[in-house]
């Protein structure tokens, strides 16, 4: 968070990277036991402190090395067993999901401000994850298809009668359409009915992840790299030792460079110059024998997750990959 560092660790606590040590903090030995499913600013405060959440823990704050209770009007719902699974900050208040009982918007102070459910118009209550769009719309995808939601406005939603029959995984814009990877292959938005339909040169495999690449769409399928170019497509790669793809990435300031994660590590791809060669190989981030998500912060600044052996326990920490 912001520019510092934080690591949970099995059965000790949260701890923060100070220097070149990783150090517990104090009294935080809840989150030890507990996963942590929110780590975002606290809007309460100027910026100062942390709200932390597990998934049946409740919330807290974090300023400093000080760890205090922040009792929120949702905490009776960890008490009948719902699990918060994230959130995110939209315009100045909590966007949370929680699994099974939709999305709830709470104040700065813990107020629940708004429930929305499958009575509201959501085609489920198990809410898989929440993205933001250019028109302060929010999006939800679910297990049962996807949301479009404004906040004040009725919900427009898109499921079985749209066209999609499975859990979407991912979304992306490319012009003016939409795709949506989902676990039974990739769709694409028919502007004629407004329908999602099937894109016919893709299998009905689990979409991993997809990427739109001007006129291009990189896609995940089921574990290899394909790019699908003009209604045709270009294997980029092909599964070897049963090792699969599942994130992509084209670094903002390294736009002709494409990162792959999977069982194989981190691979690096250059942008190639031919048409049958849309991203050339040219090897693998060196020490990275396993990699699985992948993000990219506003700066530009690239981290991924590892796995760290320490004395009596592992660590998850972030690596930064620094390209060059």
């Amino acid at each position: 968070m912001g520019n510092d560092f934080y690591v949970q660790q099995a059965e000790r606590g949260l701890s923060r990277l100070e220097a070149d040590e990783i150090k517990l903090i104090p009294n935080t030995e809840i989150f030890g036991k507990e996963r942590i499913s929110v780590i975002l600013p606290f809007l309460g405060d100027e910026g100062t402190s942390l709200l932390l959440g597990g998934r049946y823990t409740g919330f807290y704050l974090l300023e400093g090395d000080i760890l205090s209770k922040f009792p929120t009007e949702v905490d009776q719902l960890f008490k009948s067993d719902i699990p918060l699974r994230g959130a995110i900050v939209y315009k100045g208040n909590y966007i949370l999901r929680l699994f099974g009982a939709g999305i709830l918007i709470m104040n700065p102070q813990g107020k629940i401000l708004k429930r929305i459910g499958t009575e509201q118009g959501l085609p489920s209550d198990i809410i898989t994850s929440i993205y933001p769009d250019q028109n302060e719309d929010l999006w939800a995808t679910t297990d049962d298809g996807l949301a479009r939601i404004a906040i004040n406005s009725p919900i427009q939603t898109f499921g079985k009668e749209s066209g999609i029959n499975s859990a979407v995984r991912n979304i992306q814009k490319q012009g003016q359409d939409i795709f949506l990877g989902t676990s039974t292959g990739l769709l694409k938005i028919d502007a004629s009915d407004s329908e999602f339909k099937p894109v016919p040169q893709m299998g009905n495999y689990s979409i991993y992840d997809s990427w739109a690449d001007g006129e291009d769409m990189i896609v995940i399928e089921g574990g290899p790299v394909n790019v699908i170019r003009n209604g045709k497509i270009i294997r980029v790669y092909e599964v070897k030792d049963g090792k699969l793809a599942n994130r992509l990435l084209i670094p903002k300031n390294h736009p002709n460079l494409l990162l792959v994660t999977g069982q194989m590590g981190i691979m690096v791809y250059q942008r190639g110059l031919s048409k049958e060669f849309p991203w050339e190989y040219m090897g693998n981030v060196p020490g990275v024998e396993s990699a699985g998500y992948i993000f990219e912060g506003k700066d530009g600044t690239i981290f991924f997750p590892r796995v760290q052996e320490a004395k009596e326990y592992m660590l998850l920490i972030w690596v930064e990959l620094v390209l060059t």
